[in-house]
């Protein structure tokens, strides 16, 4: 009975053991098998034209070897979107060990310009390795790149795209009209309406500065009594027109010369006051001879400088003689610098000339003349008038004319350069400080009474 149980069992196991043997090898070559592990390496860099960005991707396999192409995604971090670069790229079955580098050219056009962009870029996700496996996380990397401040209507423009040969053509944007300048015909038109164009911007030009040209610096202008007809010079009215003629300014000469006569003008307002309602407009400096203003040497204060004197003379009854020429510095200042270039050392021994044109408002303001006679070294007034004068506006105009020496014999012309920015303040001070002489007492101070009504004596004194 034995004998019977081991021969049934010997067959049975022969036949596993061949069963074994068999398959051992297959299932040990499949326990072997690794997947593929794909790992990746980034370079960037802008290309020369910094109109591209071009990504150098090296994709190295660690793994067992693969059987299917990886695709490479690019992403932008910043809004999730997926950049195309110009040629879509691939990678190659990798075996093991195997690596392989792919160059991708992005378009910087694609990011704003001067922006900072942080991409990540992935390599075989879902199709290699799964997308939460362990060994996918090394398929994955991010790389930042700053953009250039591209113009975008040049970049627009693609770097492969063959340059149109535009050196013989033009575009007028305003018709948007491409001109062909190899053609005759083309460019006799372009010449023709250039020409048209320009005749026109001349000529526009010329009427607009016929509008808007401005009145010159000086100007041309009378007093509202030159145009007074002339009085029969033997009487009182008569003997006062002859004298309004030598009234230059409101300067009294001190000393004075025995028995001589000098007439002055004083310009006032309503209320009595010096330079109250008159407004300075202008002021020049020029050479003079006994032929007159020497044109070429005249020179005309800046605005900023008429603007300083107004405030001088709106503020001057409460100024004294040192304040007001402290104030007068800087424009004396400028008008020197001014003249010195007009000057030379041939020219500069002729006297000088300082014009200051006033106006005033009809109404608002007065211009009084007195006239003075020196005795015993004293002036004494000996009439007081105010002229007749037909106004034709409101606006009255009157000017003071001052004086300055030129250079002097004994004076070298560096002196003469430097006295004559102090002369020029002097004169402008004492212009701005009415002076004023009371009768039998002698010179009067600088600052005496100069806010005090003038009183007019009546016409019978005089007649």
């Amino acid at each position: 009975m034995s004998r019977l149980i081991v021969r049934f069992y010997t067959p049975l196991f022969l036949m596993v053991a061949l069963f074994l043997a068999f398959h051992a090898p297959l299932y040990a070559q499949q326990a072997d098998v690794t997947p593929p592990d794909y790992r990746i390496n980034a370079e960037v860099v802008l290309s020369e034209d910094e109109r591209e960005i071009i990504i150098t991707l090296t994709v190295y396999n660690a793994g067992g070897p693969a059987d299917s192409v990886a695709t490479i995604v690019l992403l932008n971090l910043r809004d999730g979107s997926i950049v195309t670069p110009e040629t879509a790229e691939t990678v190659r079955p990798l075996g093991s060990a195997d690596n392989e580098e792919v160059t991708l050219r992005i378009p910087v056009t694609l990011f704003p310009p001067g922006s900072g962009q942080s991409l990540q870029i992935s390599v075989g996700i879902g199709e290699i390795e799964a997308e939460d496996a362990p060994s996918s996380q090394n398929n994955r990397g991010g790389v930042l790149v700053t953009i250039p401040n591209y113009d975008p209507a040049l970049q627009l423009v693609p770097t492969s795209a063959p340059a149109e040969d535009s050196g013989r053509k033009i575009t007028l944007p305003l018709i948007d009209r491409t001109i062909d300048l190899a053609d005759p015909t083309q460019a006799l038109a372009l010449a023709g309406v250039t020409a048209a164009s320009g005749l026109m911007l001349i000529i526009l030009g010329l009427i607009l500065r016929l509008m808007f040209r401005r009145t010159p610096a000086f100007g041309n202008w009378q007093p509202p009594y030159a145009t007074m007809p002339p009085l029969d010079p033997n009487s009182t009215y008569g003997r006062r027109q002859l004298w309004q003629q030598h009234a230059q300014n409101n300067a009294l000469p001190i000393p004075c010369k025995e028995g001589g006569i000098h007439a002055r003008k004083v310009l006032l307002g309503m209320d009595g006051y010096y330079l109250s309602g008159w407004k300075i407009k202008a002021a020049r400096m020029t050479q003079y001879d006994m032929y007159g203003r020497v044109a070429r040497s005249q020179i005309f204060a800046a605005p900023g400088q008429l603007q300083r004197l107004n405030r001088v003379a709106r503020k001057s009854h409460g100024l004294d003689a040192q304040k007001i020429t402290r104030r007068v510095r800087p424009v004396a200042r400028s008008l020197a610098r001014q003249f010195k270039a007009k000057v030379n050392k041939r020219s500069a021994m002729l006297p000088i000339a300082l014009d200051v044109r006033f106006q005033g408002t009809h109404g608002e303001v007065r211009i009084l003349f007195e006239l003075y006679q020196c005795g015993q070294g004293q002036l004494q007034q000996i009439d007081i008038w105010e002229p007749e004068m037909t106004v034709v506006g409101r606006a009255i105009q009157e000017s003071y004319t001052l004086t300055i020496f030129g250079q002097t014999g004994n004076e070298s012309y560096k002196d003469f350069k430097n006295r004559l920015q102090e002369d020029i303040t002097r004169v402008l001070a004492d212009m701005l400080l009415s002076q004023v002489v009371m009768t039998g007492a002698g010179t009067a101070p600088e600052t005496a009474a100069r806010t005090q009504p003038v009183q007019i004596n009546s016409e019978s004194e005089f007649m």
